[in-house]
């Protein structure tokens, strides 16, 4: 199924793609700015150190959001992905001055190593998610299976989309079931961007080879109801998807922050 093929995971916790979601994060705002880099294979480690140094400044002007950096390659272009987990827009509002006072760096350093660069902020929407209580506590999953989600039908669709999003949750949550995964609302996101960002995350590739079709999701909702209530939440989600695109990243340690206040 196209649009919860990055739902079906087993035992892995929050999307902290990067940012910050700790054990509390779906109980409050949860706010992500996030950053996509292209960069030419040659190019990769001038750009690896250009970004450690913009970190080492955010670091030593007490930047107070993590960063979590991913990363895939193409064969002709490398991928990188950073994001900036807030707890809240106010958070978010704070490390303007910080930013600033990097900026140099970032403009000398790391820009001119970029082929392109893309940026969107992310906001959490809790009760469309499904996250067992017992997994939230990791946070630097080694695969992060990202779906970008296009919706149509204008308002109502996107309407009807979040219904069943907020049901499968729902049958998720009666069920126990072990599976996990978030979605995510993209607020200024540019022309292209999608609507919605749905993701699972995985300890290793033999994880994500087991759990990354989806198929478990709806096994589950059809143990709950049977198949005829599965076939039915799956329709109600499925025909409010215009295009659904998915990649898998790589999480990157080296290329992370994570401020020493946390």
């Amino acid at each position: 199924m196209k649009t919860i093929a990055a739902c079906a995971v087993s035992a892995i916790a929050l999307f902290d793609i990067a940012g910050t979601q700790e054990a509390h994060a779906l109980a409050k705002e949860t706010v992500f700015r996030v950053f996509t880099d292209v960069i030419n294979p040659a190019d990769q480690g001038a750009f690896e150190e250009a970004t450690k140094s913009y970190q080492k400044c955010l670091g030593q002007n007490q930047f107070k959001g993590s960063i979590r950096a991913y990363g895939r390659e193409t064969g002709d272009t490398s991928t990188y992905t950073f994001v900036q987990g807030m707890t809240s827009w106010d958070e978010l509002e704070g490390t303007r001055d910080v930013v600033s006072k990097c900026s140099k760096t970032w403009r000398s350093q790391v820009t001119p190593r970029l082929k392109s660069e893309e940026s969107a902020i992310l906001v959490l929407v809790p009760e469309l998610c499904y996250m067992p209580k017992d997994l939230r506590e990791e946070v630097k999953p080694a695969l992060v299976n990202v779906t970008s989600l296009y919706l149509k039908n204008g308002r109502q669709g996107q309407a009807a989309f979040a219904d069943g999003m907020r049901k499968l949750a729902a049958t998720a949550k009666t069920s126990n079931w072990g599976g996990n995964y978030v979605v995510l609302e993209v607020r200024s996101g540019g022309p292209r961007a999608p609507q919605y960002v749905l993701i699972s995350n995985y300890r290793n590739w033999k994880e994500f080879g087991v759990a990354g079709d989806g198929g478990e999701a709806w096994k589950m909702v059809e143990r709950v109801g049977g198949m005829s209530a599965a076939d039915s939440l799956r329709e109600s989600i499925d025909s409010n998807v215009a295009k659904a695109q998915m990649h898998v990243d790589s999480y990157i340690e080296d290329l992370s922050y994570m401020p020493a206040s946390r």
